[in-house]
């Protein structure tokens, strides 16, 4: 099915409107570390553990997926908006802040900071449009304790949560209603 080209703007400001959390999703190529930012992440099974996330045909990092087929999933802390500007701009300065990372014991470059980390093998690629789904095996996770950074129509806000909601009332139930006077008198009788 194709979208008619006058329906694409419509198509793009609907999920503009939906929140989405950010990830960074790294890997390796020749020794050297390669990443992008991904608002695609999402659980597809637990019991096997698997991921899915998108990647343009045309992504600079794309080439270093299909050649290792391994890569890291991080999730970014709720002050990781400079992170994922960075790694939405230019291959070239996507780890030039050294301090924001380290290789990992998987071998693969590890964000610091972040909410959450996930890793493993890609288990398949599959042609979606102008992208490819990617279907990762997770075989290590590593959970933080920072919210989220989320996106948001063009924007990047922190996730947190909202004050929890008092408690129901539950409606005081109401008295039995005293039956008429003449029905009591009646029943005495």
């Amino acid at each position: 099915m194709t979208v008619p080209a006058s329906a694409q703007p419509d198509f793009r400001a609907a999920f503009r409107k939906a929140a989405s959390s950010v990830w960074v999703v790294t890997t390796v190529l020749d020794g050297a570390p390669v990443g992008f930012t991904a608002i695609s992440v999402a659980s597809v099974s637990v019991a096997p553990p698997l991921v899915s996330f998108n990647t343009s045909r045309t992504s600079s990092s794309l080439p270093a997926l299909l050649a290792t087929r391994r890569y890291a999933a991080h999730l970014l802390a709720g002050d990781g908006e400079a992170v994922a500007r960075r790694f939405a701009g230019p291959a070239a300065d996507r780890f030039a802040d050294r301090a924001g990372w380290r290789w990992g014991a998987d071998g693969l470059p590890e964000l610091l900071g972040t909410a959450a980390r996930l890793g493993g093998a890609v288990a398949s690629f599959t042609e979606a449009g102008d992208s490819l789904l990617v279907l990762g095996e997770v075989a290590a996770v590593t959970v933080g304790e920072a919210p989220p950074l989320v996106h948001h129509d063009r924007s990047y806000v922190s996730a947190v949560a909202l004050p929890a909601a008092p408690p129901a009332t539950q409606p005081t139930p109401a008295a039995p209603a005293t039956p008429p006077r003449r029905h009591l008198e009646a029943v005495a009788r």
